[in-house]
């Protein structure tokens, strides 16, 4: 099975996929601590500040990620906000030389990825990812 990803129209193709998404975050949401809502981000994609890549396998929906590009010290930064797919794990393995071919095609420099759950410290250096600092927070 091969997995593809397709870059979502805001205004003419958000409505069709967003209950596929929503799902995905509220399942993201429930295995981390995020302090975004699935609202926040219909509204980045709605309003172009963040872009909806959909994955497709066999033509039936297997996932997604969201991009935001962020002026970084010198230039553009790619940053994937959120990934979820259905069932193989190994579809990010797969699609992440197709996320950094789209980031580049956007004039990004760099991807960047900040994540609170643990596995991603044994995933993201497989996907070319290295740490560059840790974020620390605290609730006032």
């Amino acid at each position: 099975m091969t997995v593809r990803l397709i870059a979502i129209d805001p205004d003419t193709q958000l409505r069709e996929v967003w209950d596929d998404i929503r799902e995905g975050l509220n399942d993201i949401l429930a295995k981390g601590a995020y302090t975004w809502l699935p609202e926040d981000i219909y509204v980045a994609i709605k309003t172009r500040q963040s872009v909806l890549l959909v994955g497709m396998a066999d033509n039936r929906f297997a996932g997604f990620v969201v991009l935001t590009l962020n002026k970084g010290f010198d230039g553009l930064e790619g940053n994937v906000w959120c990934a979820y797919n259905i069932g193989k794990s190994e579809y990010i393995d797969a699609l992440m030389p197709v996320i950094d071919d789209f980031l580049r095609e956007s004039g990004c420099k760099r991807a960047t990825m900040i994540s609170s759950r643990p596995g991603w410290a044994k995933i993201a250096p497989k996907l070319g990812f290295k740490p560059v600092y840790t974020t620390y927070s605290k609730e006032l």
